[in-house]
């Protein structure tokens, strides 16, 4: 695989730019990444074509309920979050 494999990534803003060349790196090293943005048509067709160890997950970044959320979803399914990288502030 590659040297993040077994890692937990949450990229913001992963649907386009920056965070989605972020994204595809990290993928191609085996990371395990939730595709976060609030673009959910391109983010969902992002997240398809990475074939597996993703998903899409809803995010507005200025929302401080919905950053507790998504937390709490990848800590409870995944046990933990390794790497966090916050792109798309407007």
């Amino acid at each position: 695989m590659g040297r993040l494999e077994n890692k937990i990534v949450l990229v913001t803003g992963s649907a386009r730019g920056i965070g989605k060349v972020i994204s595809q790196l990290f993928h191609k090293e085996g990371a395990t990444l939730p595709i976060s943005d609030m673009r959910v048509k391109e983010s969902l067709s992002f997240s398809e074509s990475l074939t597996d160890r993703n998903e899409y997950l809803h995010l507005d970044v200025k929302d401080e309920n919905e950053w507790r959320k998504i937390t709490a979803f990848i800590i409870e399914k995944y046990g933990k979050l390794n790497i966090l990288i916050i792109d798309g502030f407007n």
